[in-house]
């Protein structure tokens, strides 16, 4: 504030109302700034049993049987997670998970990485929603023969030259690519990427609570101080009409009729 400015003068209380203006707007900023760097935006991903065990977060399919063969695991992680599966049909499926509340939806993930399409593994739930990093069990699938058949053997060994030859990997990513929908797996794949958020630009809109206290604030203090000014002159007119002279008119009288005397 400027030290020769006149004491009382109106440019003196114009610089202290910017002073006050400026400690607020600064005060505000401030406040926001701190308030989006110290709190997450994100909650923690999960990416286990246990971090899905943990969240207790409801998570659904179309049929019981996807929990069967875990109901009565020996780990508890998988128990509890388990115990917060429910069973749906595929439109309340969908309801559900684009709804606002957060859900889990099961998704069968082959061996190669990708994804089986289910009817209600929307685009609108992948877009907000992530895929898992573990898996939560992992069924095999096995071929049954006749007990005693001469062909066991040879099947077996076929079966594990595909599978270091990679030919089971080939041909999912043919099936893949031929009879699904592509951009759902690109989807699914990449949302467990972490994401980097750009840094945040804070406008008026990140400030406009301080601004609407500011302003009340101010409106209050305006209002109060024409309330004193009308009660005031309530006050003084009131004084008027009972003592209609003043003072020293009443003295300079009594005064006079002294000297008179």
């Amino acid at each position: 504030q400027p030290q020769r400015l006149v004491p009382g003068s109106p440019v003196r209380h114009l610089f202290t109302a910017f002073e006050f203006t400026y400690l607020v707007i600064t005060s505000a900023y401030a406040a926001e700034l701190y308030d989006y760097l110290t709190i997450p935006r994100t909650t923690k991903p999960i990416n286990s049993v246990v971090d899905l065990a943990e969240s207790n977060i409801i998570w659904m399919t179309d049929h019981e049987v996807w929990v069967f063969g875990i109901m009565h695991a020996e780990d508890s992680n998988i128990r509890k997670a388990a115990s917060n599966f429910r069973a749906y049909p595929t439109p309340e499926l969908i309801k559900l998970s684009e709804s606002d509340v957060p859900y889990g939806l099961g998704i069968e993930r082959m061996a190669g990485g990708h994804y089986t399409e289910l009817p209600y593994i929307t685009e609108k739930f992948i877009n907000k929603s992530r895929v898992m990093r573990d898996n939560y069990y992992v069924s095999p699938l096995v071929v049954n023969m006749q007990k005693g058949s001469p062909y066991a053997n040879r099947l077996n060994d076929i079966i594990g030259r595909m599978e270091n030859g990679g030919l089971y990997y080939a041909w999912e990513a043919d099936c893949v690519r031929k009879y699904l929908n592509y951009t759902k797996q690109l989807d699914m794949q990449w949302s467990t990427r972490p994401i980097k958020y750009p840094p945040k630009i804070l406008n008026v809109a990140d400030l406009e609570g301080a601004f609407l206290l500011y302003f009340i604030g101010t409106a209050l203090a305006v209002g109060f101080f024409f309330l004193e000014l009308y009660f005031e002159r309530g006050l003084k007119l009131k004084n008027s009409f009972l003592n209609p002279t003043p003072k020293w008119f009443d003295e300079y009288l009594m005064g006079e009729k002294g000297s008179n005397g």
